[in-house]
């Protein structure tokens, strides 16, 4: 079946969230399709009431929150807008993350005292299937390691590598 926003065909194209949000879920139909009806798929919306989510996938638990959470954000004067993303397990360690206006943590799902760990962080995109990656996100992207971060207004695409150590 399908979504589509009322009035759609009013928007501006060329800028409208409704155009980037289409973009990033062209890019990831492939992955989306594969994946749908399992546990290796999840998405989040975070607004002023719910701003943290917890989800599990694999062994790992991704704590998603509203960048408004995040004192570095940039915050508007209205309302706490909507966001959200969609997280991927590609395999056991490898996550993909698309969304807008989210910072994401990262836990392991056991109660062992196993700590996980960001090995790789990479924001890119898809073009014709194919992963492009683009920056490597490290030191002030992913805070010293610590989340995963992108920002309100914009969509984009990441792929996290994690690992677990005591």
């Amino acid at each position: 079946m399908g979504y589509s926003p009322f009035s759609i065909e009013s928007l501006n194209p060329d800028n409208s969230q409704v155009t980037k949000a289409y973009d990033i879920i062209s890019q990831l139909e492939s992955l989306i399709l594969k994946n749908q009806g399992t546990d290796k798929i999840a998405g989040v919306l975070i607004d002023s009431v719910h701003q943290r989510v917890q989800v599990k996938l694999g062994d790992y638990l991704f704590n998603v929150m509203h960048e408004y959470t995040w004192p570095y954000a940039a915050h508007s004067s209205v309302d706490t807008p909507r966001v959200g993303g969609m997280i991927i397990m590609l395999s056991p360690d490898e996550f993909l993350i698309a969304g807008t206006g989210i910072v994401v943590t990262f836990q392991s799902a056991t109660d062992d005292g196993t700590v996980a760990g960001i090995a790789s962080m990479d924001e890119g995109k898809f073009v014709n299937g194919k992963w492009i990656a683009g920056r490597r996100m490290n030191g002030d992207q992913d805070h010293q390691g610590r989340h995963m971060y992108i920002e309100g207004g914009t969509f984009g695409i990441q792929i996290v590598k994690l690992y677990k150590y005591k």
